[in-house]
């Protein structure tokens, strides 16, 4: 009989009990704090990755712009050097002015689709390679501008094509 004294008192507790008051505020209590912690946590966490995530993505594009920049300078003083190099007698001699471009080495290295020199009308004069037939062609004025200082050429147009 003893037993059976024992397993009526074994029931579940009843919600009157302070024992069972104080256990379940204080889970409850403890769930509410650890949900409340990972809130945060998830809140804070996805914060720092936008942040951090946008800092690389301009580090990335800063780093390309720079890289392409650079490459434009490059290209842009390659064309400087060639114009240079023609001055007026060289203008007036298509031949001569083709051999030049001919000669040069870089050309084909950072203008993919050619190099060409117009006359003080706007028409190819020159043009590198033989292929693109842009001789006796007519360049608009948002494509180039040809102006001679002094007698001496100080533009020269090239092309290039995405590769």
């Amino acid at each position: 009989m003893t037993n059976v004294k024992n397993s009526a008192r074994l029931t579940v507790p009843t919600w009157q009990s302070l024992k069972t008051r104080v256990t379940v505020v204080t889970l409850a209590v403890f769930v509410l704090s650890i949900w409340s912690l990972s809130f945060y946590l998830s809140h804070s966490l996805q914060a720092d990755m936008a942040r951090l995530l946008g800092e690389q993505q301009l580090s990335v594009v800063t780093a390309v712009a720079k890289e392409i920049n650079d490459n434009l300078i490059d290209r842009q003083q390659a064309l400087e050097n060639i114009a240079k190099q023609m001055d007026a007698d060289l203008i007036g001699n298509p031949q001569a002015l083709q051999t030049l471009l001919e000669q040069r080495p870089l050309l084909p290295l950072l203008f993919n689709a050619g190099a060409w020199v117009a006359g003080p009308d706007g028409t190819a004069i020159a043009s590198w390679p033989h292929s693109a037939n842009r001789l006796g062609a007519y360049s608009t004025p948002w494509r180039t501008r040809f102006h001679a200082d002094g007698g001496r050429c100080s533009s020269v147009m090239a092309d290039s094509v995405p590769r």
